[in-house]
């Protein structure tokens, strides 16, 4: 990671590792690899994230609210906020595209099937079990009928002076005189994120066990 546009000015490296393999082949002396090769970077801002994370109490949370008094508010899908979260996700899919096809290249050198493949058979992984199944995704359209108690629910949970290390995203206070949302209040939100988060954690457990540890010297690794 660094700040603004040079990768040499106080860059920080996150995590990093080191790995080789041998590649067989036969007929033929030509290698079907070139000897050395150098990638691009692969690149995204994370200026937006960073600028719609809350530090209060360390909690780090997303806190993310549409300025509905601008004049360029015009929808709840239609405002200058809601671009530029659009924006921001459209760019980090083009960007986890990429490392995904570069992984793919990777696990192809061991592709025992390919025409190539590694000497080494602990080298060789099923990059397809690297997949979504089984991962809780909470979009939905899920409306309730408001209730007095949901909007003193909301009220209390959405208050940026109530987020809890607990909570995942906060919003904006809720004014005295605003109508009650037929949406989830932000409590429910927050418990289907948390759902989310657990069904990562059994998946990236599963791959775990599936590929070789990450202090292994093999190409693909936990």
């Amino acid at each position: 990671a660094f700040p603004g546009n040079d990768p040499e000015s106080g860059k920080i490296v996150l995590q990093s590792r080191e790995a080789s393999t041998v590649i067989v082949t036969t007929g033929g002396k030509q290698s079907p690899l070139p000897s050395k090769a150098i990638n691009d970077p692969i690149d995204v801002s994370l200026t937006w994230m960073l600028q719609n994370t809350s530090d209060q109490d360390s909690s780090f949370n997303c806190s993310f609210s549409i300025d509905r008094e601008a004049k360029s508010c015009r929808a709840p899908r239609q405002n200058e906020e809601i671009f530029a979260a659009m924006a921001f996700f459209n760019k980090m899919t083009y960007w986890s595209r990429k490392i995904r096809e570069t992984m793919e290249h990777v696990a192809s050198l061991t592709y025992t099937r390919g025409s190539y493949h590694s000497v080494k058979p602990e080298s060789h992984v099923d990059i397809n079990s690297i997949n979504d199944d089984g991962v809780f995704v909470p979009v939905l359209p899920l409306f309730e009928t408001p209730v007095e108690q949901s909007k003193e629910s909301n009220a209390l949970t959405s208050s940026s002076d109530s987020i809890t290390p607990s909570m995942m995203i906060s919003l904006g206070k809720q004014k005295d005189n605003e109508e009650m949302s037929p949406l989830l209040p932000i409590a429910d939100i927050n418990k289907f994120l948390s759902e989310q988060c657990r069904s990562l954690s059994s998946a990236l457990k599963k791959l775990e066990d599936s590929f070789p540890p990450s202090s292994a010297q093999t190409l693909m690794s936990a």
